[in-house]
């Protein structure tokens, strides 16, 4: 790994170098406080005051997001799995990872580009800003200890659905054949039936 630069190590997820580790927290930072003037952005007395201020955060930290993934397009081909310098970065692009680093910064520069007369109908981009927190260090690690957990758990977890599975079906039995009358319920439809009586 000597070949690797110091800006391919910063940026590569699965680096131990002391610049990834502060990286990633710089940019679980930045995601999480864009995640939070996003949200306070949807109230509407602080849209109407601070308009302004929302709309450079959020492209002040889409501009950062677009450096970023424009710097990792760069030095992408350092990583032997993307070594050619084409078709390297055409499937880096491609990739899971890569894909979310796009759509972090793409709903600001569409309606900035495009016009918000032009397409009003742009809702569907900005449902794309919540997808900044798969960027975070903090939910990559979250999900890793998820994974772990499923993995070295998962028999006793199948064998815990399967009679929360049991338990609900026999409950749902007893409720079907025990419910009380229609008129002395307000709606005896949830009991109409054993996939109602589930439901309920």
């Amino acid at each position: 790994h000597s070949q690797h630069s110091w800006l391919y190590s910063m940026l590569n997820a699965h680096s131990k170098k002391p610049q990834a580790a502060k990286y990633k927290v710089v940019m679980s930072v930045i995601i999480f406080a864009n995640l939070l003037f996003f949200t306070l952005s949807t109230i509407p007395e602080y849209h109407e005051r601070y308009r302004k201020f929302f709309y450079f955060e959020e492209g002040l930290c889409s501009t950062i997001f677009l450096i970023d993934y424009i710097t990792r397009l760069c030095v992408i081909t350092q990583c032997h799995r993307y070594a050619d310098p084409t078709w390297g970065r055409i499937n880096w692009a491609l990739s899971t990872n890569a894909i979310i680093d796009l759509v972090s910064f793409l709903p600001f520069y569409a309606e900035l580009l495009i016009g918000k007369q032009t397409l009003p109908n742009l809702t569907f981009l900005r449902i794309l800003r919540v997808f900044r927190i798969l960027k975070t260090y903090f939910f990559s690690e979250a999900m890793g200890v998820a994974y772990r957990v499923l993995y070295f758990n998962k028999e006793i977890l199948i064998v815990a659905f399967g009679i929360c599975i049991v338990l609900m079906f026999f409950t749902s039995v007893v409720l079907y054949y025990l419910h009380p009358p229609k008129d002395t319920v307000s709606d005896g439809s949830d009991f109409d039936s054993l996939p109602n009586t589930m439901y309920l």
